[in-house]
């Protein structure tokens, strides 16, 4: 079952949908042939806001209705925009509806780029009651933003 020396292990899992508020039981075989019960408790959902694609036609329109936007450039061929996607989708989680997450796809959106001085991706510029107050370029850690956040959420 397993190549000698290997130190895989194999999950088994029924395809039972679990509902969030509840744990799910499964068992774990190694490749020594032990097996383990373990277990994965599914927290309840948390008010997660949405992650906004923004466009030439909408991108003022949703500038201007929030207090506080984290806006990432980013394109599908970028490494480091999927990273930084994963930094996104967990402050969206993190902030619910105290800070709008949006996403521009440069190579959809080139006007926007053209418009902010986008000339590297990933960039991820906050706004703050429609104003720029702060421009990265290059994938920065979740922390950075979070204390960046923070300082700014009034």
């Amino acid at each position: 079952m397993y190549p000698a020396g290997s130190n895989s292990s194999l999950i088994l899992m029924s395809s039972v949908p679990v509902k969030r508020g509840a744990f799910l039981e499964f068992l774990v075989f190694s490749a020594m042939g032990t097996f383990s019960l373990c277990a994965a408790y599914f927290k309840e959902e948390e008010k997660m806001m949405e992650i906004i694609n923004l466009t030439e036609a909408n991108f003022d329109t949703v500038l201007t209705t929030n207090n506080l936007m984290l806006v990432d450039f980013w394109a599908d061929w970028c490494a480091p925009c999927r990273l930084m996607s994963l930094v996104l989708d967990r402050l969206a989680e993190q902030y619910g509806d105290q800070v709008t997450m949006a996403k521009v796809n440069v190579d959809q959106a080139l006007e926007l780029a053209v418009r902010f001085h986008v000339l590297a991706i990933p960039t991820v510029l906050t706004f703050k009651k429609g104003k720029l107050i702060d421009r990265q370029t290059g994938f920065m850690p979740g922390n950075f933003y979070m204390d960046l956040l923070n300082a700014n959420l009034t």
